[in-house]
């Protein structure tokens, strides 16, 4: 029988099957891989777009709360640092002052691990007004007072806000107007104008906004490089002539603000020949040495011990320098008349010296000081009492100048202070914490000054005087003493209008008051600095003028008592301490205020320090330049 084989192929095709299998479930797992992988990718970077977008967000709104925030604080606010979240987000932002009103911006924010960070330059308003204060104000402006921050006769026009404080601002029936609207630059309407008319804002340190400082006093400021105070020290502290620093407000032990005097010590009276010695012999009372023709040789002259009164003429010259003159005893009473180029030096057994129409001369004395007739030109140190009548004047390269540890008093004649300083001030600070602080200007009768700096605890003006104060710089400090107050708001004004006026930083009554206004009605502005101290005025005979910029530090106040009309043009500045409430209470019919853009300009070109205004010529709307800088997302 015969068998068949049969064949059978199964096996091997479910091989190949299985191949074909795996090879397609691989391909479809690296398909499936690979969308997945897709998918996560667009996940991370969906997910990083949104946080991207989020914190991108966050950065921006960190700029905008900076904004807001230097809009709030002006010019005056410090370098400093802001953050805030929004939901899950995240800003921190850095404002850093770059000048001229302008400020650096750094703004990161961000979500989880993403970041965004974004710069900007921000021009912001300066913060000044007409009418500034630093602090929380309760203020009534009643009806009938004229503010005006509109200035027209500028081209272009200027303008700035007539009333910045933040607080209660009442404004009675008075209208808050533009500087478009009627009677807004006429000077004599009624009303409150400016661009805007009020604004009510936070601000920083007055000090910044109105100067080009970083602070007004560098005591316990660490990111102040450079304070009004330094600018102050250096430019009227120093003397030219010889570069001696004569007072110094000592920002490094406090923050008092009080000019202290350095009195140079008297000399040893030197050793000298017989022939240098006035008179060697005779008559030892009346006698008059001609420093044009008498001793002429000598370059040290010593008055004779037993002399009583000495009259000394003529010029002392002596090889291109000035004669040097001691005293060596008690009866020396010596007197210069027509005198010039001479260096004095007394003791302190010396009499009073008298000095009349006199020029270029140096005086150093223990004892008292009477100047008379016309005394130009010329350099007193003294801690006596020092009279001046007359006129006392300088040069623009010779100014006189007058260092005192004591009181100054003027003639009942009147007197005239031109191109020249007078500094009086305390040899220790405590020296100032007794209401009879002897280191004033005492004002017997009229007064001039022009073009001089002035820095004194107080002046006092005798009733029924004119005061006129043109282009100068005046300096009070009577109420910032080591013992006086400024943790409340009123401190200054009780010690001066109810304790005693002799801590008043100014003090007159029935005066005829012209500061910064020439009695023709030129403008020569001033600018008036009081260090925590009240100025008073009591029933002042007509209009009473304030032309220039009036800046106070600490605790400051104007009081006016029966006064009918006033007239204030350009700035008021007060520098009110954080934390407190200031009373502002502007008296109707008869109270004007103007801002004067040529009159500040006028005060910045004298004075370096004094920032130059800057107009609002825009509307107040934030402007920045934005750079994105940097970004890290995840």
């Amino acid at each position: 029988m015969k068998q068949t084989k049969v064949h059978k192929f199964g096996s091997n095709n479910s091989g190949f099957t299985l191949v074909v299998v795996l090879l397609l479930s691989l391909a479809i797992m690296l398909l499936g891989g690979t969308a997945m992988y897709l998918a996560a990718i667009n996940f991370k970077t969906t997910a990083a777009d949104i946080k991207y977008n989020h914190a991108e967000k966050a950065a921006n709104t960190g700029l905008l709360n900076a904004f807001d925030e230097i809009n709030r604080q002006g010019t005056g606010g410090a370098n400093r640092s802001i953050s805030g979240t929004m939901r899950n987000t995240a800003y921190a932002t850095d404002i850093l002052y770059a000048g001229r009103n302008l400020w650096f911006l750094s703004s990161e924010g961000s979500l989880h691990n993403s970041r965004v960070i974004k710069t900007a330059l921000f021009q912001s308003y300066s913060g000044v007004g007409l009418y500034t204060v630093r602090g929380n104000v309760n203020a009534l402006l009643n009806h009938g007072a004229r503010l005006s921050g509109c200035d027209s006769s500028d081209d272009p026009d200027c303008f700035v806000p007539a009333f910045i404080a933040s607080g209660t601002i009442r404004t009675g029936s008075n209208e808050r107007k533009s500087c478009t609207a009627a009677g807004a630059a006429d000077g004599t309407t009624a009303g409150l104008f400016g661009a805007p008319a009020i604004l009510n804002m936070r601000q920083g340190d007055l000090s910044v906004i109105f100067f080009k400082v970083d602070c007004f006093n560098k005591y316990n400021q660490a990111g102040c490089a450079t304070s009004l105070l330094d600018y102050l020290e250096y430019d009227y502290g120093r003397n030219r002539a010889d570069h001696r620093q004569d007072f110094s407000f000592g920002q490094n032990d406090n923050a008092l603000g009080i000019p202290i005097v350095s009195i140079p010590a008297l000399p040893p009276v030197p050793a000298v020949t017989s022939g240098c010695i006035f008179p060697v012999s005779g008559n030892m009372h009346g006698r008059i040495l001609n420093l044009s023709s008498d001793l002429i040789t000598c370059k040290q002259i010593i008055l004779n011990s037993a002399a009583t009164t000495v009259i000394i003429r003529g010029d002392g010259t002596r090889n291109r320098a000035p004669v040097e003159i001691f005293t060596e005893g008690n009866l020396n009473q010596t007197k210069f008349e027509g005198a010039s180029n001479f260096a004095f030096y007394t003791t302190n057994n010396d009499k009073a010296l008298d000095v009349s129409n006199s020029s270029n001369f140096i005086v150093h004395s223990s004892n008292e000081v009477t100047m008379n007739n016309t005394n130009t030109s010329f350099t007193l140190y003294t801690t006596g009492i020092t009279n001046l009548n007359g006129t006392v004047s300088g040069t623009a390269d010779r100014p006189f100048r007058i260092v005192s540890a004591n009181r100054i008093n003027t003639g009942s004649a009147g007197i005239s202070l031109t191109n020249g300083s007078i500094m009086t001030g305390p040899i220790a600070y405590a020296d100032t914490n007794q209401v009879n602080a002897p280191q004033n200007l005492e004002v017997a009768g009229n007064l001039t000054i022009e073009n001089a700096g002035i820095f004194t605890r107080s002046l006092r003006f005798s009733k029924n005087s004119t005061v006129r104060i043109l282009d100068s710089l005046v300096y009070v400090y009577a109420h910032a003493c080591p013992n006086c107050s400024r943790q409340q708001s009123d401190s200054s004004l009780i010690a001066c209008g109810t304790t005693d006026n002799r801590w008043c930083g100014w003090y007159g009554e029935d005066l005829n008051l012209n500061i910064g206004r020439a009695a023709d009605g030129t403008a020569k502005p001033v600018l008036f600095i009081s260090n925590n101290t009240t100025v008073q005025t009591i029933h002042p005979i007509g209009t009473v003028y304030i032309w220039g910029v009036w800046y106070g530090e600490g605790v400051t106040h104007l009081s006016w008592k029966e006064s009918a009309t006033q007239n204030l043009n350009g700035f008021l500045a007060r520098n009110f301490p954080p934390g407190m409430t200031l009373g502002v209470t502007l008296p109707g019919s008869g109270f004007t205020m103007n801002f004067s853009k040529q009159m500040m300009d006028a005060v910045a070109k004298k004075y370096r320090f004094f920032r130059k205004v800057e107009c609002v010529r825009d509307p107040l709307t934030p402007k920045a330049q934005l750079l994105q800088t940097g970004m890290t997302s995840y």
